[in-house]
């Protein structure tokens, strides 16, 4: 049930609105005796809605879903998220390990641990990183924030962004360091 919950609370509005009408139009299908016209309606919607959460998925990506990694001389070299990730899963993340990373990405809310999602797949943990600021509650669904922390590991097949030292609001323009 708490994964269920977890999927509908991050769903959008009108994603959480196709889901509601598919199933009341099911079951007035299933009430008027037409169990045909009540499958086919539910596996639309579910199709419907993993294509709008795996093209939402792609689209951040593409627009946001790029790591910036510090080098000792200040330089900043842009990775995708999609090279990291596949360079990690065949056992070559070793090299990001412990290095400083920045990220931009439009803030949506925290998840159920408190970390940040950025709609793309990677998670900015904010373990350990004060608000001094009061950042987070001047935040709207949106606002574009630029991350900088560490790369670490979470298992063998994930990483994610920790130990943050720095949390702030970004421009545009930010998004292309």
């Amino acid at each position: 049930m708490d994964k269920l919950m977890k999927k509908w609370r991050s769903m959008y509005l009108l994603d959480q609105i196709f889901l509601l009408a598919g199933i009341i139009l099911a079951l007035v299908c299933l009430i008027m005796g037409e169990l045909r016209y009540a499958a086919v309606l539910l596996g639309l919607m579910l199709l419907m809605l993993m294509a709008m959460n795996g093209n939402r998925t792609k689209r951040l990506g593409r627009k946001y879903g790029t790591i910036y990694f510090h080098t000792e001389d200040e330089q900043m070299i842009p990775f995708t998220f999609e090279q990291v990730k596949a360079e990690y899963m065949h056992g070559q993340g070793g090299k990001y390990l412990g290095h400083k990373a920045t990220v931009c990405f439009p803030y949506d809310k925290l998840d159920e641990d408190g970390n940040f999602k950025t709609g793309f797949g990677l998670t900015i943990c904010k373990d350990g990183w004060q608000d001094e600021n009061e950042l987070l509650s001047t935040l709207k669904r949106g606002d574009l924030i630029s991350t900088t922390g560490e790369f670490v590991a979470v298992n063998p097949k994930y990483f994610c962004i920790g130990k943050l030292t720095d949390v702030q609001r970004a421009t545009e323009e930010m998004k292309y360091i």
